[in-house]
Protein backbone atom coordinates (compact mmCIF):
# COMPACT_ATOMS: atom_id res chain seq x y z
CA UNK A 1 0.00 0.00 0.00
CA UNK A 2 1.38 3.28 -0.74
CA UNK A 3 1.29 6.54 1.14
CA UNK A 4 -0.73 8.49 -1.31
CA UNK A 5 -3.41 5.84 -0.43
CA UNK A 6 -6.77 7.69 0.54
CA UNK A 7 -7.73 4.52 2.40
CA UNK A 8 -6.89 3.94 5.84
CA UNK A 9 -4.15 1.33 7.21
CA UNK A 10 -5.48 -1.88 7.80
CA UNK A 11 -8.43 -1.55 4.99
CA UNK A 12 -6.41 -3.28 2.18
CA UNK A 13 -6.30 -6.38 4.46
CA UNK A 14 -2.84 -6.50 3.76
CA UNK A 15 -1.37 -4.83 7.03
CA UNK A 16 -2.17 -5.39 10.92
CA UNK A 17 -5.82 -4.83 11.55
CA UNK A 18 -6.57 -1.44 13.70
CA UNK A 19 -9.75 -0.91 15.23
CA UNK A 20 -11.75 1.19 13.18
CA UNK A 21 -13.82 4.00 15.74
CA UNK A 22 -17.41 5.21 15.34
CA UNK A 23 -15.83 8.88 15.20
CA UNK A 24 -13.84 7.83 11.91
CA UNK A 25 -16.88 6.21 10.38
CA UNK A 26 -18.65 9.62 10.74
CA UNK A 27 -15.91 11.13 9.26
CA UNK A 28 -15.76 9.16 6.19
CA UNK A 29 -19.52 9.02 5.47
CA UNK A 30 -19.60 12.80 6.71
CA UNK A 31 -16.91 13.48 3.55
CA UNK A 32 -18.14 11.08 1.22
CA UNK A 33 -21.77 13.21 1.48
CA UNK A 34 -20.63 16.08 1.49
CA UNK A 35 -18.65 15.40 -2.22
CA UNK A 36 -21.19 14.44 -3.89
CA UNK A 37 -22.99 17.40 -2.67
CA UNK A 38 -25.40 15.72 0.44
CA UNK A 39 -25.57 17.01 4.07
CA UNK A 40 -25.15 14.36 6.37
CA UNK A 41 -28.24 13.38 8.54
CA UNK A 42 -28.09 15.09 12.08
CA UNK A 43 -28.28 11.78 13.74
CA UNK A 44 -24.88 10.50 12.07
CA UNK A 45 -23.08 14.35 12.95
CA UNK A 46 -24.59 14.36 16.86
CA UNK A 47 -24.11 11.05 17.74
CA UNK A 48 -20.77 10.08 19.86
CA UNK A 49 -18.89 6.86 20.29
CA UNK A 50 -15.99 5.73 21.63
CA UNK A 51 -16.44 2.07 21.16
CA UNK A 52 -14.41 0.88 18.54
CA UNK A 53 -16.20 -1.49 15.88
CA UNK A 54 -14.52 -4.42 15.14
CA UNK A 55 -13.15 -6.17 12.19
CA UNK A 56 -14.11 -9.75 12.22
CA UNK A 57 -14.14 -11.26 8.62
CA UNK A 58 -13.03 -9.43 5.55
CA UNK A 59 -11.74 -6.55 5.55
CA UNK A 60 -14.41 -4.02 4.46
CA UNK A 61 -13.89 -0.35 3.63
CA UNK A 62 -15.34 2.47 6.48
CA UNK A 63 -18.08 3.84 3.97
CA UNK A 64 -19.87 0.00 3.70
CA UNK A 65 -19.43 0.20 7.62
CA UNK A 66 -21.07 2.95 8.19
CA UNK A 67 -23.94 2.09 5.92
CA UNK A 68 -24.11 -1.59 7.76
CA UNK A 69 -24.14 -0.23 10.90
CA UNK A 70 -26.55 2.69 9.58
CA UNK A 71 -29.03 0.42 8.41
CA UNK A 72 -28.67 -2.58 11.01
CA UNK A 73 -30.75 -0.93 13.14
CA UNK A 74 -34.06 -1.12 10.74
CA UNK A 75 -33.21 -4.41 9.87
CA UNK A 76 -33.57 -5.69 13.27
CA UNK A 77 -37.69 -5.12 13.38
CA UNK A 78 -39.28 -7.25 10.77
CA UNK A 79 -42.01 -4.98 9.20
CA UNK A 80 -45.43 -6.26 9.40
CA UNK A 81 -48.06 -6.33 7.35
CA UNK A 82 -51.35 -4.03 7.88
CA UNK A 83 -54.34 -5.82 10.12
CA UNK A 84 -56.39 -7.40 7.51
CA UNK A 85 -60.02 -5.57 7.89
CA UNK A 86 -62.59 -8.68 8.95
CA UNK A 87 -64.32 -9.86 6.45
CA UNK A 88 -68.57 -9.72 6.65
CA UNK A 89 -70.70 -12.85 7.52
CA UNK A 90 -71.90 -15.32 4.57
CA UNK A 91 -74.99 -14.45 2.98
CA UNK A 92 -77.17 -18.41 2.24
CA UNK A 93 -79.45 -18.69 -0.37
CA UNK A 94 -82.07 -21.24 0.53
CA UNK A 95 -82.45 -24.33 -2.10
CA UNK A 96 -85.51 -22.52 -4.05
CA UNK A 97 -83.62 -19.51 -4.82
CA UNK A 98 -82.49 -19.21 -8.67
CA UNK A 99 -78.58 -18.50 -8.52
CA UNK A 100 -78.37 -18.09 -12.21
CA UNK A 101 -81.07 -15.11 -12.17
CA UNK A 102 -79.22 -13.81 -8.97
CA UNK A 103 -76.17 -14.27 -10.41
CA UNK A 104 -76.93 -12.22 -13.79
CA UNK A 105 -78.54 -9.54 -11.90
CA UNK A 106 -75.06 -9.11 -9.40
CA UNK A 107 -73.34 -8.67 -12.35
CA UNK A 108 -75.52 -6.19 -14.19
CA UNK A 109 -76.01 -4.07 -10.67
CA UNK A 110 -71.93 -4.71 -9.91
CA UNK A 111 -72.35 -6.57 -7.31
CA UNK A 112 -69.18 -8.13 -7.15
CA UNK A 113 -69.24 -10.75 -4.57
CA UNK A 114 -65.47 -12.97 -4.15
CA UNK A 115 -67.13 -16.65 -4.65
CA UNK A 116 -70.27 -19.01 -3.96
CA UNK A 117 -70.08 -22.29 -3.28
CA UNK A 118 -72.64 -24.99 -2.94
CA UNK A 119 -73.71 -25.91 0.79
CA UNK A 120 -75.01 -29.57 1.72
CA UNK A 121 -78.86 -28.93 2.12
CA UNK A 122 -78.21 -27.72 -1.57
CA UNK A 123 -77.93 -24.62 -0.93
CA UNK A 124 -75.85 -21.40 -1.99
CA UNK A 125 -73.22 -19.63 0.56
CA UNK A 126 -72.23 -16.15 -0.98
CA UNK A 127 -68.87 -14.44 0.36
CA UNK A 128 -68.47 -10.95 -0.15
CA UNK A 129 -65.15 -9.16 0.48
CA UNK A 130 -66.40 -6.27 2.14
CA UNK A 131 -69.22 -4.56 3.64
CA UNK A 132 -70.59 -2.36 1.44
CA UNK A 133 -71.00 -5.65 -1.13
CA UNK A 134 -73.18 -7.24 2.05
CA UNK A 135 -75.11 -4.51 2.49
CA UNK A 136 -75.87 -4.13 -1.95
CA UNK A 137 -76.47 -8.03 -1.68
CA UNK A 138 -78.64 -7.82 1.13
CA UNK A 139 -80.39 -5.32 0.18
CA UNK A 140 -80.96 -6.49 -3.48
CA UNK A 141 -81.78 -10.12 -2.05
CA UNK A 142 -84.82 -8.26 0.47
CA UNK A 143 -85.79 -6.13 -2.48
CA UNK A 144 -86.63 -9.40 -4.54
CA UNK A 145 -87.68 -11.28 -1.84
CA UNK A 146 -85.37 -13.99 -2.44
CA UNK A 147 -85.02 -16.48 0.89
CA UNK A 148 -81.96 -16.32 2.37
CA UNK A 149 -80.11 -16.38 6.03
CA UNK A 150 -77.23 -13.82 7.08
CA UNK A 151 -75.57 -12.39 10.60
CA UNK A 152 -75.68 -9.06 11.53
CA UNK A 153 -72.67 -7.26 10.61
CA UNK A 154 -70.36 -6.62 13.44
CA UNK A 155 -70.76 -2.96 13.89
CA UNK A 156 -74.67 -3.43 13.80
CA UNK A 157 -74.75 -6.06 16.38
CA UNK A 158 -76.11 -4.49 19.94
CA UNK A 159 -73.53 -5.45 22.50
CA UNK A 160 -75.13 -5.88 26.06
CA UNK A 161 -73.34 -5.39 29.21
CA UNK A 162 -73.74 -6.58 32.72
CA UNK A 163 -72.60 -4.09 34.99
CA UNK A 164 -72.45 -5.25 39.19
CA UNK A 165 -71.83 -3.38 42.11
CA UNK A 166 -75.38 -0.83 42.01
CA UNK A 167 -76.79 -0.46 44.23
CA UNK A 168 -80.74 -1.74 43.99
CA UNK A 169 -81.60 2.08 45.11
CA UNK A 170 -80.59 3.72 42.36
CA UNK A 171 -82.92 4.58 39.52
CA UNK A 172 -82.53 2.78 36.20
CA UNK A 173 -83.22 6.43 34.25
CA UNK A 174 -79.86 7.79 36.38
CA UNK A 175 -77.50 4.51 35.04
CA UNK A 176 -78.91 5.37 31.18
CA UNK A 177 -78.18 9.12 31.82
CA UNK A 178 -74.99 8.65 33.45
CA UNK A 179 -74.09 6.00 30.67
CA UNK A 180 -75.47 8.50 27.74
CA UNK A 181 -73.40 11.07 29.16
CA UNK A 182 -69.94 8.82 29.02
CA UNK A 183 -70.69 8.55 25.37
CA UNK A 184 -72.40 4.62 25.11
CA UNK A 185 -74.93 4.37 22.42
CA UNK A 186 -77.88 2.92 25.15
CA UNK A 187 -80.93 1.48 24.06
CA UNK A 188 -82.37 0.20 27.06
CA UNK A 189 -81.34 -0.46 30.97
CA UNK A 190 -82.83 -3.03 32.92
CA UNK A 191 -82.41 -4.38 36.46
CA UNK A 192 -81.94 -7.75 36.43
CA UNK A 193 -84.34 -10.04 39.02
CA UNK A 194 -84.22 -12.84 41.46
CA UNK A 195 -86.88 -15.57 40.06
CA UNK A 196 -89.03 -14.58 43.01
CA UNK A 197 -88.79 -10.34 41.57
CA UNK A 198 -86.47 -9.36 43.88
CA UNK A 199 -83.70 -7.06 42.30
CA UNK A 200 -80.02 -8.64 42.43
Amino acid sequence: MDQDSPCSPGAEGSGPKTPITFEFIQQVLTKALSEIGYEAPQDVTQTTSTAPVESTRNPVSASTQAVTAKTASRTGAKPTAPPRPKLPPPIFLRKGANFLQISADCTRLRINYSKAVRTADDGIKIHCPDVETFRSLNKYLVDFKVQFHTYALEEERKLKAVIRGIPTDFPVDEIQADLCGQGFPVHSVHRLCRRDGSPL
